[in-house]
């Protein structure tokens, strides 16, 4: 099976609707610059349709190079090199390996049809996006950077968020600002 990383050729991709606002376009040279590394992700199996409470969307199976480590981190999904989700974890690897460590509910790449039903799920609203973004012709890769403790992936998070609006995460999260 071929996997859908590279952009078909000659063909524009217009992604409105799913890319929305992000006034800082903060791309991938920012992330390599501040420390993050890069994991290539491929397509297994995209439209896959769970019955959902609002009719969602369809949802894909993602295969993510197995590059991060059970260390605390933040991480952030980039859709043609542009941040669109930023993200901590308690442990990086669970987010995009979650699945293969028989925790799939930590992880990004998989949706089972129960966790489809819950529509708060970030991790199914944005595999939900990515399944649109790469049906549509983008590119997607997933990034992260290891830090020193939990709290200070919070803290991370928070700040990235507020300085970069990506336009998948609904709100900042609560507690720590950045300053």
């Amino acid at each position: 099976e071929r996997a859908h990383r590279a952009r078909r050729p000659g063909r524009a991709v217009v992604i409105r609707t799913t890319l929305g606002h992000n006034p800082g376009m903060t791309d991938v040279s920012t992330l390599s610059g501040i420390g993050f590394r890069e994991c290539d992700v491929r397509a297994r199996r995209l439209n896959i349709e769970h019955p959902t409470v609002d009719g969602s969307g369809r949802f894909c199976r993602l295969e993510v190079e197995d590059l991060a480590p059970e260390a605390p981190g933040v991480y952030a999904w980039t859709v043609d090199d542009i941040v669109m989700y930023v993200g901590k974890a308690k442990e990086l690897r669970q987010i995009t390996q979650g699945y293969r460590m028989g925790r799939p509910y930590n992880d990004y790449t998989y949706v089972p049809p129960s966790q489809a039903r819950n529509p708060s799920d970030p991790r199914a609203r944005i595999n939900c996006h990515i399944n649109a973004v790469i049906v549509a012709g983008a590119t997607v890769s997933w990034w992260w950077r290891e830090l020193e403790s939990e709290n200070d992936a919070f803290a991370e998070e928070a700040r990235l968020i507020d300085a970069w609006e990506p336009p998948w995460n609904r709100s900042r999260p609560s507690g720590l600002r950045a300053r």
